[in-house]
C-alpha cells in the first residue's frame, strides 16, 4: 500500500505559506493604493506612503509569523481563519499608530487616507483568504494538496473523526488507517487488524519519521494516559502534525465550555452568575424584570389582599426567612393564604 498523498506533496507547504505571504503583503499595499485614490486625487502611492505600507506588511507579517497565521490551516474552519487575520491587522494597526504618536510623523499623513485604509485592508484580507480557502478545497477535492491522515486508537471516537474526514473531501486528507496495539474487541465492535487497520504503534512511528503521514489523530481513551503519553513522546521528532481528540462527548451533553486557568485548559461544566461583570448585569436584570411584573400585577394582588383581609381576621402578610447567595439571610413575604 502506498502512503504517499497524490497531487501536491508535503514539499509544497512551504510554498503556499511564502505565496500566502506574498499575497497578504500585495493586499495592505493594494488597499493602501485605493485609500489613497478614494480620498485624495493629488496625493500618489509614493515617498512616505509607499515607506508606510512596507513597514505595515512587515509588522503584519512579523505578528502573522509569531502567532501562526500562516500555518497549516486545513484543520481551521474558514471563519477562524478570517477572524485571526482580522486579529492580526488590528495589531499592526495598533503599532502603526502608536508608531506615528512616537516618532510625531502621524501628522504627515492624510487621516481620511489612513481610516479607509484601516477598514479596506482587513476587507481585502479577508477576502483573499476565502478566494485562496476556496481555490484549495477545489484543488482538495480533485485530489490535489491532500496529505495522509493515521488514527491511532481504533475506538468510537476513532469512526467519527474518519467519517467526518471521508464526508468532507475539501479536507483534502487521505486515510490509510488504524494503528492500535489492542488486538481484541474494546469500544467498538471492529478490531485492530480490521480491513482498514494497518498495524501497530511503532508501525505508525516509523511511517511518520519516514515522512509517509501527515497527520496523527489520537483517538485513544483518556483513562489510557500512560499509552497516550509514550506514543506522543515517540512522535515528538517526528514532522507528523499529531492531534488528542478528547472524547467530550458526555460533557457537550452538560453544555460544557472550554476555558483556561492561566494557561492551564479548563472544561467548565457549571457556572455562578453572580460574579465580576455578569454579577452587576444579573442584578440590574432582577430589578428591571421584577419591578416590570409588579407593575402588571399590582391590581390582581390588591384584590386577592382585600379577600385575605375580609374572610380571614390577621395580617394580610406573613414573612419567612430564607438563604440566598453567600448564606444571606433574605425575608420572604407571602400572602397569608398561602
Amino acid at each position: 500500500m502506498s502512503f504517499m498523498p497524490s497531487g501536491l506533496l508535503r514539499p509544497h507547504s512551504s510554498k503556499i505559506a511564502f505565496f500566502h505571504r506574498l499575497l497578504d503583503g500585495a493586499v495592505i499595499l493594494a488597499m493602501l493604493a485605493l485609500a489613497i485614490e478614494l480620498t485624495h486625487d493629488e496625493l500618489e502611492f509614493a515617498g512616505q506612503y509607499a515607506t508606510l505600507g512596507i513597514w505595515a506588511v512587515l509588522i503584519f507579517l512579523g505578528f502573522g509569523g509569531m502567532r501562526h497565521l500562516y500555518g497549516s490551516s486545513r484543520t481551521l474552519p474558514l471563519q477562524g481563519a478570517v477572524s485571526e487575520t482580522v486579529v492580526n491587522w488590528l495589531l499592526t494597526a495598533g503599532v502603526l499608530v502608536c508608531l506615528g504618536f512616537l516618532t510625531k510623523m502621524s501628522a504627515d499623513y492624510s487621516r481620511a487616507a489612513l481610516l479607509v485604509w484601516s477598514l479596506l485592508a482587513p476587507l481585502g484580507l479577508a477576502a483573499s483568504r476565502i478566494a485562496l480557502r476556496l481555490v484549495l478545497s477545489f484543488l482538495r477535492t480533485g485530489g490535489r494538496n491532500t496529505r495522509t491522515l493515521a488514527i491511532a486508537g481504533k475506538t468510537k471516537l476513532c469512526l467519527q473523526v474518519v467519517d467526518k474526514v471521508k464526508n468532507t473531501p475539501w479536507l483534502g486528507m487521505e486515510f490509510i488507517g488504524y494503528f492500535d496495539d489492542r488486538l481484541a474487541k474494546r469500544d467498538c465492535q471492529h478490531a485492530a487488524h480490521d480491513a482498514e487497520g494497518v498495524g501497530r504503534f511503532d508501525e505508525l512511528v516509523e511511517l511518520a519519521r519516514a515522512g509517509k503521514v501527515d497527520y496523527i489523530y489520537i483517538t485513544l481513551p483518556m483513562k489510557a494516559e500512560a499509552r497516550i503519553i509514550e506514543l506522543v513522546n515517540a512522535l515528538s521528532d517526528t514532522t507528523a502534525s499529531v492531534y488528542f481528540v478528547p472524547n467530550f462527548f458526555v460533557f457537550d451533553m452538560l453544555h460544557g465550555k472550554m476555558s483556561s486557568l492561566d494557561g492551564i485548559p479548563v472544561l467548565s461544566l457549571h457556572e455562578s452568575p453572580f460574579y465580576g461583570v455578569d454579577g452587576w448585569l444579573k442584578r440590574v436584570e432582577d430589578i428591571v424584570v421584577a419591578s416590570l411584573i409588579l407593575l402588571l400585577i399590582a391590581l390582581p394582588m390588591a384584590f386577592i389582599a382585600l379577600g385575605v383581609k375580609l374572610t380571614s381576621p390577621g395580617p394580610v402578610l406573613f414573612k419567612q426567612r430564607r438563604y440566598g447567595l453567600n448564606g444571606a439571610v433574605v425575608e420572604v413575604w407571602k400572602f397569608r393564604s398561602m
